[in-house]
């Protein structure tokens, strides 16, 4: 069943159309649709033709809200595809972030999350798509994710959770001081959050040696972390800083070291550092 949307409809009552076989959506070209998404049906195609789905929810809008919660678009479906489409979050984190903490306007819990593949959904897959937000952008927590030629775009822990999830030729685009991956993988399963031949690279005010490749992230609620990541036939600009990786605290006051995790850098992607550091 083919779909074409237009501007103004409701993607959440399309996108869940009940129909035999696979659901091919096609967005208008260059549309922007302010809505919040949930994709809970399986087999289900999204062309986006350079659309763009934005909100503007985060982690701390109220109490019991949750990181998951802020997403743009979420997906617990199965075998879901994206492809030229643009998600952002768009909740204004600079602004919140320059203001003092006794103002009364200032939010806390600062996540605001683009993406978000559940864990109960398998097998999403997004092709040349771009997801924008700063802290949290991209929350790959389902069965096998892959992103292939995406643009992401954040500065805190911006690709994080439990999910294998290959980032192949994708640009990784820092947008201020941070980290760029936080990965939660399950002692279980083998691989996590794999980048291949990736562009890890930054915007012009984002410092020197101030972003870090990736911390372990142990959720306090699970025991059976032990966060893997790799990096494999990437590049390496300015703003990595030479130690890779840093530490992360859980919630029960523990401090996550990478040496007890399963992070990995490659010697091409290693060697595109050392050359910057000569």
């Amino acid at each position: 069943m083919v779909i074409q949307a237009k501007p103004g409809d409701d993607l959440n009552r399309i996108l869940n159309t009940e129909s035999e076989g696979r659901l091919v959506v096609e967005l208008p070209r260059d549309c922007v649709f302010r809505q919040k998404v949930h994709i809970e049906r399986d087999d289900v195609l999204v062309t986006g033709n350079g659309s763009r789905i934005v909100w503007d929810d985060h982690n701390g809008m109220r109490p019991g809200f949750g990181t998951g919660a802020s997403a743009t678009l979420t997906v617990s479906g199965n075998r879901v595809g994206f492809r030229d489409l643009i998600v952002e979050n768009d909740f204004d984190y600079v602004g919140n972030s320059a203001l003092k903490r006794e103002d009364p306007t200032v939010r806390m819990g600062l996540q605001a999350v683009a993406v978000f593949t559940m864990p109960e959904s398998t097998d999403a897959m997004f092709k040349n798509c771009t997801f924008i937000s700063w802290q949290d952008t991209v929350f790959a927590d389902g069965a096998e994710n892959c992103f292939d030629d995406c643009t992401i775009c954040g500065n805190i822990d911006f690709i994080f959770g439990r999910s294998h999830a290959v980032f192949s030729g994708c640009t990784i685009i820092s947008t201020g001081e941070g980290f760029v991956a936080a990965p939660s993988t399950p002692e279980s399963v083998e691989k996590g959050l794999c980048f291949e031949n990736c562009t890890i690279t930054c915007t012009e005010e984002v410092g020197d040696a101030t972003v870090y490749l990736a911390r372990p992230w142990h959720p306090s609620e699970r025991t059976d972390t032990d966060s893997q990541v790799s990096f494999e036939n990437c590049r390496l600009d300015r703003h990595i800083n030479p130690q890779l990786w840093t530490t992360m605290w859980d919630k029960k006051g523990h401090n996550h070291l990478p040496s007890e995790n399963r992070f990995h850098i490659d010697d091409s992607t290693l060697a595109t550092l050392k050359e910057r550091i000569r």
